[in-house]
């Protein structure tokens, strides 16, 4: 999943002083981070770098890194305009120290820090080798003698237990097939997830959907909105990665595969060839291929099989409101009335519903 398409969130619960000693299945902290994107890790390693002493970080997935890895946004979106041209803007802070990483390891890799030539963005970055990055970043603050950091990984919350108005714990369970529980209690809790679980779970007033103009007088924004509009948020990207393979390697068509919805392919060019030579969002360089072109070798004479590049093109865009019939009535099967939600009230479960047909519409488009 593409952090483009996901409204972020991060709130912070603060909750008593206090700690109880951990027992079998229970932990205490000094800060709970909820999330493994880059936002997390980076509030982890901060943290631990002012001297935090205790830090737990619980993450759903195995991977950390949010869109550099995970969600695949492999070619950065960092531009703005400078003299009438388009490109990226001044890097600072830990999204340097993550950018300088990426140049080191593409420099190692293909004697380039960018090797992409993409049409949106100088520095590019192969998902994986992201993920090893931001590893890399927090392992000095969990493999040392004090260990400030301790990692929990596939494990999902599901109930936030408060205080009065403030949080005292969060329980979390395994999303792996023992069903593991634990309960974590800490003085300071963030919720750096792209879902906000832990908010909705503690009862926190929060938002989602639409905004209406009464609300913050945008002009364009809705006077009202209808309980299917009360869905709608920035679609979801599934990211595609393609990687040279030297034959032919046509995917099969998913068993919902209609061409209609791909009928904006039509009038797009699927290839162009471009250096990019004339900077980013140059129009020589506009193409579904060359949009995020991960490694490009072709102009960097590179050697055969270290061609990449990474789809992510508005035809992949899964809206999130008047979801697909079938969709809708797994949803229903697995609770009434979920089918009418906005995917943030969702449990993990019923959006990993949503998930893959979302993945389905992305393998059509790459058909």
């Amino acid at each position: 999943m593409t952090a483009k398409t996901i409204s972020k969130w991060l709130a912070v619960l603060i909750l008593a002083g206090g700690l109880r000693a951990a027992s079998p299945g229970e932990l205490s902290a000094d800060l709970l981070v909820v999330g493994g994107n880059e936002s997390a890790v980076a509030c982890a390693v901060q943290a631990a770098r002012l001297g935090v002493k205790r830090i737990v970080l619980v993450n759903d997935i195995e991977w950390l890194g949010g869109q550099f890895s995970a969600e695949a946004v492999g070619c950065l979106d960092e531009w703005t305009t400078y003299q009438g041209a388009r490109t990226h803007f001044p890097r600072s802070g830990m999204f340097l120290e993550i950018v300088n990483r990426i140049r080191e390891h593409n420099s190692r890799t293909y004697g380039k820090p960018e090797p992409g030539n993409a049409f949106c963005g100088t520095q590019t970055i192969e998902p994986a080798a992201a993920a090893k990055i931001f590893e890399e970043l927090i392992a000095p603050y969990t493999t040392s003698g004090t260990a400030q950091i301790v990692i929990l990984r596939g494990f999902e919350p599901v109930k936030a237990g408060c205080e009065g108005s403030r949080l005292a714990r969060v329980d979390f369970t395994s999303t792996g097939p023992k069903r593991e529980t634990v309960s974590i209690q800490a003085r300071l809790t963030v919720d750096a997830s792209d879902w906000g679980d832990v908010i909705r779970l503690s009862g926190a007033k929060h938002a989602c959907g639409p905004d209406l103009k009464s609300r913050f007088n945008e002009p364009s924004a809705p006077e009202t909105v209808s309980e299917a509009e009360r869905c709608e948020m920035n679609p979801i990207s599934y990211c595609l990665v393609l990687r040279e393979a030297g034959r032919d390697a046509t995917i099969k068509p998913p068993d919902d595969y209609d061409p209609r919805k791909y009928a904006a392919l039509d009038k797009t060019p699927p290839w162009v060839e471009s250096d990019m030579s004339a900077g980013i969002y140059a129009k020589t360089g506009w193409s579904v291929y060359t949009h995020r072109r991960l490694v490009d070798r072709w102009h960097n004479k590179f050697p055969a099989g270290t061609e990449k590049t990474l789809l992510n093109w508005p035809v992949q865009d899964y809206p999130l409101m008047n979801l697909p019939p079938r969709v809708l009535a797994v949803l229903e099967a697995d609770e009434t009335g979920t089918s009418r939600k906005n995917i943030v009230e969702m449990t993990p479960g019923q959006r990993r519903i949503v998930f893959e047909d979302a993945k389905r519409h992305a393998l059509g488009m790459l058909y």
